[in-house]
């Protein structure tokens, strides 16, 4: 299914260069809700394990083999107990971040959040410490849509785009990683009347819905992630 880079036919001169540039990186994604960024992140492994350095899965709890795998708790609400137990009291608490994509699935987020707050998956996948200091879930799942009327002209590679402007509502839970309980849970709207510069998009998208800022993110978290 083609997927694409629309821009705004008054910003096509320089983005052209920077979507070029991006091409011959490699870069690329699609998605109808959101830069291209945030929605070519992609899904890890599923596969989960129980044996990490210095143990085996008959004597250490259940974790998870790639950071990925903790979308299970976002959608089962079933934890992994061989993580970091959350309490709430002062200090840092390491979250991992996942967003609902296109209404299907919860994938790895890419937002940029403070020093320390997200966590991390080296490249040594065999040790599985770095993931064992989660603490924290949080799921971003997009629970309304709201067309705004607003319809937004892009130019694709010289072919005229339009999306539709649709502002959302998203329902951000915060789960304990080792239980899977709700611990904090906040609502985020994201609403705008300027059409973006850039948006990502398929083949017989007619809309284009905005997502919350990191800064909203941030806000949202602090309070669990910094409390």
């Amino acid at each position: 299914m083609k997927a694409g880079i629309a821009v705004r036919r008054s910003m096509v001169s320089v983005v052209l260069a920077v979507v070029a540039a991006l091409g011959a990186c490699g870069g690329g994604g699609g998605g109808s809700g959101g830069g291209a960024t945030e929605e070519s992140q992609g899904t890890a492994a599923t596969t989960t394990t129980t044996a990490t350095k210095g143990g085996t899965g008959a004597d250490k709890p259940e974790v998870p083999a790639f950071l990925g795998d903790l979308d299970r708790v976002c959608t089962t609400q079933v934890g992994f107990p061989g993580l970091s137990a959350y309490e709430a009291a002062p200090g840092l608490h390491p979250v991992a971040l996942f967003e609902e994509f296109r209404g299907e699935d919860f994938v790895e987020s890419g937002r940029q959040l403070p020093e320390g707050w997200a966590v991390e998956q080296d490249a040594n996948f065999e040790d599985t410490s770095d993931l064992e200091l989660t603490q924290l879930v949080a799921c971003s799942d997009r629970v309304e849509e709201i067309p705004t009327g607003v319809i937004c002209d892009f130019d694709d590679d010289g072919a005229k785009v339009k999306l539709e402007l649709v502002d959302a509502v998203y329902e951000l839970k915060v789960y304990a990683a080792t239980t899977g309980t709700v611990v904090h849970e906040q609502r985020l709207e994201a609403r705008t009347t300027k059409c973006p510069f850039i948006a990502t998009f398929k083949k017989g998208d007619t809309t284009f819905v905005d997502q919350p800022s990191d800064d909203d993110y941030i806000a949202a978290l602090k309070s669990v992630v910094s409390g």
